[in-house]
């Protein structure tokens, strides 16, 4: 067990190595978070005839925006698939085959030593591009149930909805019963 805290001390020196570019990740980490908030105000405060959009408030609405945004933290990918391919394609994996070290719990800790400091997404294009699109087809920008029920009915159909509005929507008890049998 020692060996493995030792290597979550090692994944977050290494981390913390460029602590200046550590700081503006961090601070420019907030600037969606604020803009959101920013863009759901203004579309609150422009709708004359209601308080609600579809179902949610504006208190609501940031609420789903923040529980998304802590729950995204905590499961978005790293670089740790791109860190095996290269560690099976250069036959560096050898060595932890040859060692008293098990590959998995390695990445695992090297995995938890970076969410422990700061939660990142560093993709290529491709992967970026299907981020992106789970990204609005999931419920990070706004709640699924807000859009016109034809849309919505096509995104069900996707793993999407799945991974980010709709447990996000169960805690917010905006999805009971048979509804939340079905997800």
């Amino acid at each position: 067990m020692q060996k493995y805290r030792h290597v979550i001390n090692i994944g977050i020196q290494n981390t913390l190595v460029y602590r200046f570019n550590f700081l503006f990740r961090a601070a420019f980490g907030l600037i969606p978070l604020t803009a959101t908030i920013f863009l759901w105000r203004a579309v609150f405060e422009g709708r004359q005839d209601s308080s609600t959009v579809a179902t949610y408030t504006l208190t609501e609405m940031i609420s789903y925006y923040l529980i998304v945004t802590i729950v995204d933290a905590l499961t978005a990918v790293t670089d740790d698939d791109w860190q095996i391919a290269a560690d099976i394609r250069e036959g560096t994996i050898s060595q932890f085959l040859l060692k008293p070290i098990d590959y998995l719990y390695y990445r695992l800790c090297l995995f938890f030593a970076g969410r422990i400091i700061y939660w990142v997404l560093e993709v290529s294009t491709f992967i970026f591009i299907l981020f992106a699109l789970e990204y609005a087809a999931g419920g990070h920008l706004f709640p699924l149930d807000i859009l016109p029920p034809v849309i919505s009915q096509v995104l069900y159909l996707t793993p999407f909805p799945y991974q980010m509005f709709f447990p996000v929507s169960v805690y917010l008890g905006k999805t009971t019963g048979a509804a939340s049998g079905r997800g």
